[in-house]
């Protein structure tokens, strides 16, 4: 249906219809998001989790981030419609690939058919139940679980920045500096530079969640002391940015910006989702949705007043209130570095698999 959508994007024939199929595409692509979490959960242990994270988030941030530079040519050269038809055509092969080699990961399910096969009956609960807990439990942990709804806010901050960015570095570049519709997008590669860096030293984080686990023992926890450092890149990167964006300093130092922000963006997602499913457990897909939906509502409201925000304040002073609100933030790994285990503690999800 998401492969559908975009073709309705395409073929549309006026606003209504376009924003009617962005919708649809919108709804059934976040499926993917909201479940990917868990796969990674399932296939891989605790221990070697990191770099399949790593590629999993710099997946995610990648897409966004080359958008606007192919899609600035695609748009210059031939015609908007033909972003949707190659994002048809990415899709479609990606799906037809899935289908194809990706077997069912979710245990629950697993041994379900297990039984089947051999004959037993085992009680379960009706489908629609069932549906009814998996639609609800995201909305329930995320507004009862104080871990999961500061380091969702946190993480939802960072997402909206970078969607604004995607509003902000046009005005900058197209109206400030002239650029046009394909060169603005070739500003974005700061910050996909930064990503790329972050995925490539992924298996270092692997060697430092190894390090402290025995230092600390097998605790969450052992996700996070190198966040307490990279943290402090992210209001860099966005100080950075805000203070030379415009004429006369040479525009390669506002795209080299991007650089501290893409990778301290990747590393601390990637920690945090890894800090996240160690908390849940069998929960872990249920708290990524939750934490997905709650970013993709900062992405999209970010986006909508970067313009007006850029324009009446200016780049420089529009980019540093961000820059503060990163530093304020800031310190939310080392709480949870510090307090974590007495946050864990009072968390119902968490007790129930300690329990289990």
């Amino acid at each position: 249906m998401f492969c559908v959508a975009n073709i309705g994007c395409a073929l549309s024939p006026n606003i209504a219809a376009f924003f009617c199929f962005r919708f649809m595409g919108g709804a059934f692509g976040l499926a993917a998001v909201a479940n990917c979490g868990g796969t990674i959960t399932d296939l891989w242990p605790e221990s070697h989790r990191s770099v399949p994270f790593a590629l999993f988030t710099a997946a995610s941030f990648c897409g966004p981030v080359l958008g606007p530079i192919i899609g600035g040519f695609i748009t210059q050269y031939k015609s908007w419609r033909w972003s949707f038809w190659l994002v048809f055509i990415i899709s479609t092969i990606f799906y037809i690939i899935v289908l194809v080699s990706l077997p069912e990961t979710y245990a629950p399910r697993l041994v379900e058919k297990k039984t089947a096969k051999s004959g037993l009956q085992v009680p379960r609960e009706p489908r629609s139940t069932r549906f009814i807990h998996s639609i609800l439990r995201p909305w329930i942990m995320l507004f009862t679980e104080p871990i999961l709804f500061s380091l969702s806010t946190y993480m939802a901050f960072i997402y909206g920045v970078l969607f604004l960015d995607f509003t902000a570095y046009p005005v900058v570049f197209r109206k400030t500096r002239g650029w046009s519709v394909g060169m603005s997008g070739l500003s974005f590669t700061g910050i996909g530079i930064g990503m790329a860096i972050a995925t490539v030293l992924s298996p270092q984080v692997n060697r430092i969640h190894g390090h402290y686990a025995k230092k600390l023992g097998p605790v969450p926890e052992a996700r996070l002391p190198h966040l307490l450092f990279i943290v402090w890149l992210l209001p860099i990167g966005i100080f950075w940015f805000g203070w030379t964006a415009l004429p006369p300093t040479p525009w390669i130092s506002s795209i080299l910006a991007g650089l501290p922000f893409g990778f301290a963006l990747v590393m601390l997602f990637l920690g945090i989702n890894a800090y996240l499913t160690d908390c849940y457990g069998k929960y872990s897909a249920s708290a990524l949705a939750a934490n997905t939906m709650l970013r993709t509502l900062f992405g999209a409201g970010f986006a909508m007043f970067a313009t007006q925000m850029y324009e009446q304040l200016g780049t420089p002073w529009a980019t540093s209130i961000l820059g503060f609100v990163a530093f304020a933030l800031g310190i939310l790994p080392w709480m949870f570095y510090q307090y974590g285990a007495k946050l864990r503690a009072a968390s119902k999800f968490h007790v129930q698999i300690i329990k289990q």
